[in-house]
Order: C-alpha cells, then structure tokens, then sequence
C-alpha cells in the first residue's frame, strides 16, 4: 500500500473500523453535513433533513443500523441521476462536456 501513497492503519483506526455504530454516531455525522450543497434527486438538501430532525431522526437511526446489520440499503435509496454540463456556450463535442452526478441527500450521509 505505501507503494502508491496509501497509509497502512493503526491499531486504533483498525479497531474502530469493527466497533458498532451507534445513533449518537449517526445524529453526529448528520449533523455536521455541508448545508450549501444543492439538493439531491430526492429533491431534499440536507437543511431541509437536519430540521426536521426530530420527526425523522429515529426512522433514520434505524435504516443506517439496519444498513451496517445486513449490508442492504432500502431499494431506491442510492438511486443516481448523472448529466452532462457544457462547459462553454457553444459545446458540441464530448469534450465541451462534463459529467455531473445528484445523489440524494440521505445516501451522501
């Protein structure tokens, strides 16, 4: 791994790597979720879920415990809407295009 630039784990890091995760993990991680970005393809930017918190956070907290149980995600959960963006006015080749990607807000957490 150090042969193209990738750290080998301390024992610590690796530990934590086996721990459960619990819902103060989850509420945390959560929370400290960039505001500014623009919503995903579920329509939702993470303001919108952060404030309401309190009427989904439980709901939440059991679909990511689920999620690190099982290995499965709810279907459509991680559901992608890729498009191409000109990068100039007068884009006509591949080239003049960049690929940009929305995934929804409860998927980036």
């Amino acid at each position: 791994l150090r042969k193209i630039g990738l750290a080998k784990l301390t024992i610590e890091k690796s530990h934590s790597l086996i721990q459960e995760v619990t819902v103060e993990e989850i509420k945390e991680v959560f929370m400290s979720c960039d505001l500014n970005k623009a919503p995903g393809s579920d329509g939702f930017n993470m303001k919108c879920l952060q404030h309401v918190w309190p009427v989904v956070g439980e709901e939440f907290n059991r679909c990511i415990l689920k999620f690190f149980e099982e290995g499965k995600l709810p279907a459509g959960i991680n559901n992608t809407w890729v498009t191409l963006v000109p990068k100039r006015t007068d884009a006509l080749d591949i080239k003049d295009f960049r690929p940009i990607s929305m995934v929804g807000s409860i998927y980036k957490v």
